[in-house]
């Protein structure tokens, strides 16, 4: 009986040892907000910086000192609790701190068309005698926020000069800058200064149409005869389905007047070369014929 007293000893001691190494059930971790993925939320020159709320629960009866590592894209700045301790028998929250740029090393924008960008891990490890005897993890998806952006990258390219009462067919591309896809919620073309030009879509750039990268479509320019010599203006506004904002693009063009014919009329009056000239010093004087009848009836009364 005395002999079995030290192996009763022996094997409590051992549970309690046990027990204290590996206490699973007596602590936990996890996020303050289920939702995935957390949407790093990109400012005007797409930089994001946002906060991770999760909790250590503590069910032991004595304080739990917990240390933390992060684990995320090399690119991203983390600021982690570090070292914390939690009182016997509470719950308490902390926080991460996520900061970054959504472009990537050629200035572009990271492409946000997938389910998530990026995982971030929390490991937490339960600290026992300067050394961990336990840990335990939670994960969280990352995504960066949508951008839309709508550009037209050929558009100042076009050089047109067309002649009045002519027509011509132009390429117009519009290309998707953003970081996710976007489509054609409405467009619009317009003439500044030339009110009467008209324009005819002949394919593509039809409201719905989907742009993942970049679209083309072809527009005809119809000038009528009448039109007069002048710059016009010709301008492309599309509106993004994504955020609702219009993108303006435009191109100056000239339009040539019709030439107007000069006819020589050649049918006109000339003067009369058969009237003789006052002036013309190979003519008599001209008298009146009045005048001439006054002079014979003075000379007849004369001569009587």
């Amino acid at each position: 009986m005395r002999s079995l007293i030290p192996i009763l000893v022996s094997l409590t001691l051992l549970t309690s040892f046990s027990s204290a190494q590996t206490p699973s059930n007596e602590w936990d971790i996890g996020w303050e907000d289920d939702d995935e993925p957390v949407m790093m939320t990109l400012d005007s020159v797409y930089n994001f910086d946002i906060t991770i709320e999760f909790w250590i629960e503590n069910s032991r009866p004595v304080q739990a000192n917990i240390e933390f590592e992060v684990e995320t894209n090399e690119d991203f700045t983390v600021d982690d609790p570090g070292s914390v301790s939690v009182p016997a028998n509470s719950n308490e929250t902390f926080e991460i701190t996520i900061s970054g740029s959504g472009l990537d090393d050629s200035n572009e924008l990271i492409d946000a068309r997938g389910q998530y960008y990026d995982i971030v891990t929390v490991v937490a490890n339960l600290v026992v005698g300067g050394q961990s005897s336990d840990s335990k993890e939670i994960e969280k998806q990352l995504q960066f926020s949508p951008v839309y952006k709508l550009e037209y990258p050929t558009i100042d390219d076009i050089n047109l000069n067309m002649k009045a009462g002519t027509d011509k067919e132009i390429t117009i591309d519009i290309e998707n800058r953003g970081n996710v896809d976007d489509a054609i919620k409405r467009i619009d073309f317009t003439f500044k200064s030339c009110p009467q030009m008209n324009y005819e879509v002949v394919s593509g750039l039809q409201q719905g149409t989907v742009i993942a990268n970049k679209i083309s479509g072809v527009v005809k320019l119809i000038s009528p005869s009448s039109h007069p010599d002048k710059t016009c203006t010709f301008e492309v506004n599309t509106v993004s389905e994504g955020d609702s904002m219009g993108y303006v693009g435009k191109f100056e063009f000239d339009v040539e007047a019709p030439e107007i014919i000069s006819e020589d009329d050649n049918g006109g009056s000339e003067e009369d070369n058969s009237v003789i000239s006052a002036n013309d010093g190979n003519s008599l004087p001209y008298l009146p014929f009045s005048v001439s009848m006054i002079c014979v009836i003075f000379a007849a009364f004369l001569r009587r």
